[in-house]
């Protein structure tokens, strides 16, 4: 939908911007931005939803309020706490804004609420830029349909082309979510959007049984209000991004938690009250943790088995599943990485690839705790907010360190060791001697060498993989650094997949004939 900015009037904007324990100085210039966005002050509210109960915060939104009437402090006391940042907003939406719905069904609640009333969300670190409101809102004019508008997110603190975690995460902001919500299947991701009052009444407001209220959000409203939940991918606010391994990884294990969550508890695949492609793409979000927490893993088991004992998964292969396989692997590598924007986004796309290997650990640790939860009752999951750090506005910083504990580099030290350990145990096989027993093998010598080629080179391209956040962790912090870094190790796993696909045409070349 292409949009000219309009600054509707008719709407209630309610913003709420919830914090724990970050710095006043992080949350000051995202209350500023939010109240100078370019709309009738009059219609626009801004709540900072203060979960930590800081006195200096309340005192700085009372001073505030001396030139913005418009700004509200709230803390919830201690008998309404509980489920972090879903049940933060919650408090202040249900005994603050709505305060008529606390004690009333959903649909009764909703009925209370005008259709022009508006919820945005931002994250305490996110500055939003004026025409935020302007923009999103004209959805909502263009089509009564419409339930929901996301944004993507922006980082001050990240490079596209040094960003070695895919923070920006191009695939999934410029591709897939516009590709999703092309079918009317978008989700949320917790902050940059704004979203109907009257519809999140309608699902209890924010979910509280996840951990990523977010997601399970856009699920509900889909399966509920079956409104329009809309795309629109232009950076109209920036954060920051965590920058040290614990912060990361405690970030993205948050994410693989509530996926995991909403596959164990809600029956995304079967429920009949969304549409097919809404079920495909909340179930691919969600089996993709799987994948990686045990699909991942085992490619190594599988290629280290073959290598060291000689227990290879195929039998006999002929030239036809060897094209098979190669017109496979170039449409695979050119769907991921060769996009409409290829200069911009190659290196994004590439690490975005990646992560479901080198995030494998994570993953599993991830999945298993939801099990535990669901299943055994016996590990409550907990919602750990993402450290936040003061930067000057407009500056690019970096810490001087991005690794905040070794220890959690320790699975990929391992995982590297074995797989050099077993490339090198390929190039003793290769020259006539053997460490360990080996299963019996029909093929042809020249086949036999093929096959422990091609799988000494696919450990290559894991060791490659599973080594991006140990140079994290090692290389300097500066973007220079980290970019070069990122486009060595690109331009080393591109080389072992053409050398892959030329290998395999060469030990099957005696089938052309």
């Amino acid at each position: 939908m292409k949009i000219d900015p309009k600054p509707p009037s008719k709407y209630n904007v309610k913003v709420l911007v919830p914090c724990y324990k970050e710095a006043l100085e992080i949350v000051q210039p995202t209350i500023i931005a939010a109240l100078n966005m370019d709309y009738d002050p009059q219609k626009l509210s801004v709540y900072l939803c203060d979960d930590g109960a800081d006195p200096l915060k309340k005192a700085w939104v009372e001073e505030l309020q001396i030139s913005f009437p418009n700004v509200y402090y709230v803390a919830r006391p201690k008998e309404f706490k509980g489920h972090a940042k879903a049940g933060n907003m919650n408090y202040t939406l249900q005994h603050v804004i709505y305060p008529q719905c606390a004690n009333l069904s959903c649909e009764e609640g909703a009925e209370t609420i005008e259709s022009n009333d508006i919820v945005g969300v931002l994250d305490a670190d996110m500055i939003i830029k004026p025409e935020f409101l302007n923009v999103c809102l004209e959805y909502f004019e263009r089509d009564p349909k419409t339930m929901a508008v996301q944004t993507p997110q922006d980082f001050y603190n990240v490079e596209l082309n040094a960003d070695m975690f895919d923070h920006q995460n191009m695939g999934f902001f410029q591709y897939i979510l516009p590709a999703a919500a092309s079918w009317n299947s978008a989700t949320c991701v917790g902050t940059n959007f704004i979203l109907s009052a009257k519809a999140l009444a309608r699902v209890g407001f924010f979910p509280t049984f996840s951990i990523t209220e977010d997601f399970c959000l856009a699920f509900k409203m889909h399966e509920i209000v079956k409104g329009k939940f809309y795309y629109h991918a232009e950076n109209l606010a920036t954060g920051e991004a965590p920058e040290d391994l614990r912060g990361i990884f405690r970030q993205r294990s948050r994410w693989a938690k509530g996926n995991a969550e909403l596959f164990f508890k809600q029956s995304v695949l079967l429920n009949p009250h969304v549409s097919m492609m809404q079920r495909l793409f909340f179930f691919q979000c969600e089996w993709t943790n799987f994948a990686s927490a045990f699909c991942n893993p085992f490619y190594i088991i599988v290629n280290v088995a073959a290598l060291l004992f000689g227990a290879f998964p195929v039998g006999q292969f002929g030239l036809k599943p060897a094209l098979v396989f190669i017109l496979y692997y170039i449409h695979l590598y050119f769907l991921f990485h060769f996009t409409p924007r290829p200069g911009q986004h190659f290196l994004s796309l590439w690490v975005n690839s990646k992560m479901g290997h080198f995030m494998s650990y994570m993953n599993m640790k991830a999945v298993k705790s939801v099990m535990m939860q669901v299943w055994l009752g016996i590990k409550t999951l907990t919602f750990k907010a993402t450290d936040k750090k003061l930067v000057p506005s407009g500056a690019v910083v970096h810490e001087e360190t991005r690794d905040s504990s070794y220890r959690d580099i320790v699975y990929h030290i391992l995982v590297c060791s074995l797989i050099l350990f077993t490339a090198s145990y390929s190039i003793i096989i290769l020259s006539g001697y053997e460490l360990f027993p080996r299963f019996s093998d029909e093929r042809t010598l020249e086949q036999q060498t093929g096959l422990i080629v091609c799988c000494t080179l696919w450990l290559f391209q894991f060791l490659i993989t599973y080594s991006i956040p140990i140079f994290y962790a090692l290389v300097p912090v500066d973007p220079k650094s980290q970019r070069w870094t990122l486009n060595t190790l690109a331009f080393l796993d591109m080389l072992l997949s053409v050398t892959i696909l030329g290998i395999t045409v060469y030990f099957y070349r005696n089938d052309l004939f």
